[in-house]
């Protein structure tokens, strides 16, 4: 390389080093917001009193922005009508925003915006698409009685205080990835007509979608519930994803209604869910999900409820019609298992509130000779209890005593009474004759007639045990 080339070289490496720092004071400059533009109100108050687009980025707006300032067309309703699309991004309110009861013409925009005073949108109407992602809301934001025509984005959407979007219209997409709620979150009474997605968002305190509609699908994916989460009377009419959200506190679902597929699965609930009186009239997946609290299905309808008996045996709260449809539901699912775990649990906690003494003894006796008709071994073991008290009462009393004919001195001395009670008592249980070479005294036969009469029944019992188990 000669000395010509080697400047040349060193030439082109300064030019580009330049270009790097200029870039990097660019984006710091950027970055700074001592160094943004100051705008006034008044500036934008001109603008959309001549209906022209307010259009700003990276600036700094000073004063109250309010819209009921202006002399400005109003509909049928007494609303105010701003025909300027709004474009205001990456900048800074260092004041009160207030359009409430104003209707958008054109799209609004406030991407990456900060507010950090109240913000104001209640009664206010946008008919382009509204844009609020990457907007930090220092303090309150107020969405009440809004509408969105157009797709309403919100994602990574920093609401730093309460906010409210009580009785709000989504006509259209509504989006909400990834936000982060600090304060409360009122979403009671809304309307989502089109698709709504929470995915990733973070409701940090109370949040409300009470008698909310969702009448598309609605997807809470991987969601956090930091506090109470209310959903009560909720209805969803598109497929509803909860998959892998996470409820730190209650979860109160009474009288939500799901009309498609809804997906619980991995789903971790701290506290109590509450599910009374929910309408589930699709297929509902619960695999995976873990309960903390209590689970309440008291009065809620479902046909394909698919959650598991190990997940819930523990959490369930006891109701007689719950615990029945639960049961006809793992059967119609072909999880015979569940349903005869979750049928021996209900009659355990039926029996355990019995008051009354011959239900309640006709209860422990079904359950220690079959238990409830789904424990075949309830009935092996019922069986040798019966077995040995026959054998310690024919033991106690002496009055079995072998045949001389078949006795021998070698059988008789390295056998013992109580040994040879035992076989007597259990050849006389699963035999009609106890023995060719045995014999009771007196009247003690009617005694082991008893025993073989109960072998008989206790061995049906347990035919019929294992069948309703084995065979379906």
């Amino acid at each position: 390389m000669n000395i010509w080339e080697g400047l040349k070289l060193s030439g082109q490496r300064i030019v580009w080093v330049m270009i790097l720092l200029i870039a990097l004071a660019t984006m710091s400059a950027a970055q700074n917001p001592e160094e943004m533009k100051m705008v006034k109100v008044e500036e934008i108050y001109e603008k959309i009193d001549n209906s022209q687009p307010v259009q700003y980025n990276h600036v700094i707006i000073i004063g109250d922005l309010n819209l009921t300032k202006l002399y400005l067309p109003i509909d049928q309703n007494g609303n105010k009508i701003v025909a300027s699309s709004i474009q205001i991004k990456n900048s800074v309110f260092e004041a009160n925003l207030d359009f409430e009861d104003s209707v958008f013409l054109e799209s609004i925009d406030f991407e990456g915006s900060t507010f950090r005073e109240n913000a104001q949108f209640s009664g206010a109407q946008v008919d382009g698409s509204a844009t609020f992602e990457n907007v930090q809301f220092e303090k309150d934001a107020s969405f009440y009685k809004s509408k969105f025509k157009n797709t309403a984005n919100f994602n990574t959407v920093e609401f730093g205080g309460d906010v409210t979007f009580h009785d709000v219209e989504f006509d259209d997409d509504a989006r909400f990835y990834e936000s982060n709620f600090q304060g409360d979150a009122t979403f009671d009474g809304s309307n989502f007509n089109g698709k709504a997605y929470f995915d990733g968002a973070q409701f940090n305190s109370y949040v409300n979608f009470g008698e909310v509609l969702f009448g598309k699908d609605v997807s809470f994916y991987q969601t956090k519930f930091d506090w109470n989460a209310n959903f009560s009377s909720a209805k969803f009419g598109g497929m509803s994803y909860f998959e892998g959200a996470y409820f730190a506190k209650n979860a109160n679902f009474e009288n939500a209604e799901f009309d498609r597929y809804v997906n619980f699965n991995s789903v971790r609930f701290e506290e109590d869910a509450v599910f009374k009186g929910t309408q589930f009239n699709r297929d509902s997946y619960f695999t995976g999900t873990e309960f903390g609290g209590n689970l309440n299905l008291d009065n809620a309808h479902f046909s394909a409820l698919q959650i598991e008996w190990a997940a819930i045996k523990d959490h369930l709260l006891y109701n007689d019609a719950t615990y029945v449809a639960l049961i006809k539901d793992y059967e119609g699912l072909g999880s015979f298992k569940d349903a005869d775990d979750s049928y021996y649990q209900y009659r355990n906690e039926n029996q355990a509130r019995e008051t009354s003494l011959g239900p309640k003894l006709m209860d422990i006796l079904a359950w220690l000779t079959c238990g409830y008709g789904v424990r075949p071994l309830h009935t092996v073991g019922f069986s040798i209890f019966v077995c040995l008290i026959f054998a310690i009462f024919y033991w106690a009393s002496g009055v079995v005593s072998k045949c001389k004919c078949a006795l021998s001195s070698l059988e008789e001395f390295q056998s013992s009474p109580l040994v040879n009670s035992i076989y007597f008592s259990v050849m006389a249980f699963i035999t009609p004759h106890a023995s060719v070479e045995w014999r009771p005294s007196g009247n003690w036969k009617f005694v082991v007639l008893l025993e073989h009469i109960l072998g008989w029944m206790i061995m049906a019992l347990f035919l019929v045990t294992l069948g309703k188990v084995m065979i379906r």
